[in-house]
């Protein structure tokens, strides 16, 4: 009875301990958990197309408004956070730089929803799923078509580039995929007749990586 008491003691701490950390484990699976389970994009309370925004003189008072609550940047999909991403106000200045690399390092800086979305590690075939369902605008399409939606395969090439720039090259799978959906698209681009070469992001941006390899620093800051 002695040894039992004893026993009984000497384990009461240990069974205190775990007590109390399994509710801590809970807690973590379940924040774990809440990282992905949000499958609504974050709706920006503010855009070009608000009133407020032609208030604003300064850059810095742009980016302030677009900057995604932390909470829900946690808790989005990558399927939410990349269409998030596609919705950022500013995302189409990336046609603006004369680079991808110059844009990307800009964007990553300037918004917070950008480094999120390529440290996630189903990013690249999340970004593969949504260029394959991205559709490439007819002529008669693309004359009334919001920018958003002209610009649309461009926009997921410019990030495909960005998270080749960020997390290197595809696996050989991937990689295999991308091409033959991107010779698709360029294919589609020049039957229309309304996209440009300039147009074809990851194509420019392929060609000035290889003219960099190449030791040919001239034409570096001329991507357009």
């Amino acid at each position: 009875m002695k040894m039992q008491k004893k026993l009984i003691c000497m384990l009461l701490p240990i069974i205190m301990v775990f007590a109390s950390i399994t509710p801590a484990i809970a807690a973590n699976n379940t924040s774990d958990f809440a990282q992905s389970s949000d499958s609504t994009p974050y709706q920006f309370p503010i855009t070009p197309e608000s009133p407020e925004w032609k208030s604003y003189s300064t850059k810095q008072e742009m980016l302030d408004v677009c900057q995604i609550p932390e909470q829900k940047l946690k808790c989005m999909t990558t399927e939410a956070l990349l269409e998030t991403v596609m919705a950022y106000p500013l995302i189409r200045t990336y046609y603006a730089f004369n680079n991808v690399e110059i844009a990307c390092n800009v964007m990553s800086n300037d918004f917070n929803g950008f480094n999120a979305l390529f440290a996630r590690q189903d990013v690249t075939e999340t970004l593969l799923k949504k260029y394959a369902n991205t559709r490439v605008l007819t002529a008669k399409e693309a004359q009334a078509a919001e920018p958003k939606a002209f610009f649309e395969v461009s926009t997921v090439e410019y990030l495909i580039a960005c998270n080749e720039i960020k997390n290197g090259p595809m696996s050989a799978d991937n990689a295999k995929l991308f091409s033959s959906l991107l010779a698709q698209k360029n294919s589609e681009r020049d039957k229309t007749g309304v996209y440009t070469d300039n147009l074809k992001i990851y194509s420019t941006y392929e060609r000035t990586v290889a003219i960099m390899a190449a030791g040919d620093r001239r034409y570096y800051g001329t991507w357009y």
